[in-house]
């Protein structure tokens, strides 16, 4: 059995993380964005495979990116 584990941001009380959290605005990215940066999940975009999946690299944002 797995124990939680706590994340320690360095904030001094509750209210604090949540508005660190709220700060943080990521894009949304759809699937066929990903197909796209993926080369529609190629043989030559794929990074490695295992039991989980396969990872596949691309560029998204001017950003490399793996994408699972």
């Amino acid at each position: 059995m797995r124990k939680k584990q706590r994340v320690v941001t360095g904030c001094d009380s509750e209210d604090e993380e949540e508005d660190e959290t709220k700060e943080l605005n990521y894009p949304r990215i759809s699937y066929r964005q990903l197909r796209e940066v993926t080369g529609g999940f190629s043989a030559s975009s794929l990074i490695g495979s295992g039991r989980f999946g396969r990872v596949y690299k691309g560029v998204l944002y001017n950003t490399r990116v793996a994408v699972k």
